[in-house]
């Protein structure tokens, strides 16, 4: 007897109110996403409770697989729902078909807050997920999530402003770039940062030195009005901070510069926790820390739908600014990253020529040490010997795969790669 076990406890769900209330629909909407995910419905019951004082009453829908079974449930007067998929694996390994059956669920109901666990039915496979209890009591803890804030280049084209500062401690509405990003993953539950540092390395570490805690972990302090983790933000102080660890790839110290994107990240993997060879469950953020996007959140439904897939990178793509209009890469009707080949840049004052759209990269994504393993990367795990490498490369050559995701980015977003740029954001 060997099988896998999900739970979710989904809140804040931002999906249409009929899922949340119509049995039927919702009924139907389970049954296409266990098709698509190849598992066989065998019976099935769908109910919808009576509405109460609080609003209309919550569903409740089964479904019986050849594999096991499917039950949702739901509350739309808090807006929440809960989703239990067991599959049992004699036969055949099941657990690929579990996992893209929750993240179809995870995205029919796009909630904000996602707490989601794995539990492995009888003799389990070696897996970190897993822990030591007493005899009945088999319950996998919450994965967590690292970050890598990528700070470690020189910034020529901000020059002279970046000669003694970094350019990710240049300020923004009064915040340096780099904290904007801390702000938003604290807020969003994400505490565990890496920064990778080059250029003026001990300029950042000393930024962060100052608000270290007596435990080792640091805070910084926001205004009410800019932390994502404070509403209302009137409230008696007009400051708010949030612990959070962080660690330091000092690229400038073990091998005299900067590595790139690719090389930086690989040079990070044992600080981001990735195991050697990488597992499935080795996941982070990545986010450059020369870009201004104020309003984005780094969520976890944004991360339990990324682990349930096989994808190796999720991409926030944007709509392309005056100096990128070719844009980076495309994006299919079902979601995938596309490498699309770059148009030929239009004369002086021509329109862009037509042809399938193409995005730019925003600098954050979603990422599975693996695309940093090989087959996709030829650095070693840890990157050794400094190798400098885009990321690219890595990142085409799994789009052509099929293997990287993306979704567009629509709120504001300003990659801080010249001075005028930087005016213009303190101006308004």
């Amino acid at each position: 007897m060997q099988g896998l076990h999900l739970t979710a406890d989904l809140s804040q769900c931002q999906c249409e109110h009929h899922w949340l209330v119509d049995a039927s629909r919702l009924g139907s909407a389970c049954e296409h996403a266990v098709a698509q995910a190849g598992l066989t419905v065998v019976g099935r019951l769908f109910h919808t409770f009576d509405t109460t004082v609080h609003g209309p009453g919550g569903v409740t829908a089964t479904l019986l697989l050849a594999e096991s079974h499917l039950c949702v449930h739901t509350w739309p007067e808090t807006g929440s729902v809960t989703l239990d998929v067991y599959v049992c694996n004699y036969g055949g390994d099941h657990s690929h078909k579990a996992r893209e059956l929750l993240a179809q669920l995870l995205h029919l109901f796009h909630p904000t807050h996602t707490l989601q666990h794995e539990i492995w039915r009888g003799q389990q496979p070696t897996s970190p997920h897993t822990v030591d209890l007493p005899a009945g009591h088999t319950i996998a803890p919450p994965m967590t999530t690292p970050a890598i804030i990528l700070a470690a280049g020189r910034g020529e084209r901000m020059r002279p402003l970046t000669d003694t500062t970094p350019k990710p401690l240049l300020r923004v509405q009064g915040q340096a770039l780099l904290a904007w990003h801390v702000n938003a993953l604290v807020a969003g539950g994400f505490t565990q940062l890496v920064f990778n540092t080059a250029w003026l390395s001990h300029e950042i570490s000393s930024f962060f030195d100052a608000s270290r805690n007596t435990d080792g972990t640091f805070k910084l302090s926001f205004k009410k009005s800019q932390c994502l983790d404070c509403s209302p933000p009137d409230l008696p102080t007009p400051t708010c901070s949030h612990a959070f660890s962080a660690q330091f790839s000092n690229e400038q110290t073990d091998f005299g510069g900067a590595l790139e994107t690719a090389g930086g990240i690989a040079r990070a993997l044992p600080l981001l926790g990735a195991h050697h060879p990488p597992q499935p469950q080795d996941v982070f953020w990545v986010v450059a820390g020369d870009v201004f996007v104020p309003g984005f959140a780094f969520t976890q439904a944004s991360v339990e739908r990324f682990r349930a897939s096989t994808h190796l990178a999720h991409l926030w793509l944007v709509p392309n600014p005056p100096h990128n209009p070719l844009g980076d890469f495309g994006l299919s009707d079902d979601g995938l990253a596309l490498n699309l080949p770059k148009p030929s840049p239009p004369l002086s004052g021509d329109p862009v020529p037509a042809s399938a759209p193409r995005y730019t990269y925003s600098t954050i994504g979603l990422y599975r040490a693996e695309l940093f393993s090989p087959l996709w990367c030829d650095i070693a795990h840890g990157n050794p010997s400094g190798v400098k490498a885009p990321l690219a490369p890595l990142l085409r050559r799994a789009m052509d795969a099929g293997r990287v995701s993306a979704e567009l980015y629509t709120g504001p977003w300003t990659d801080v790669g010249t001075p005028e740029r930087l005016a213009e954001l303190n101006a308004t």
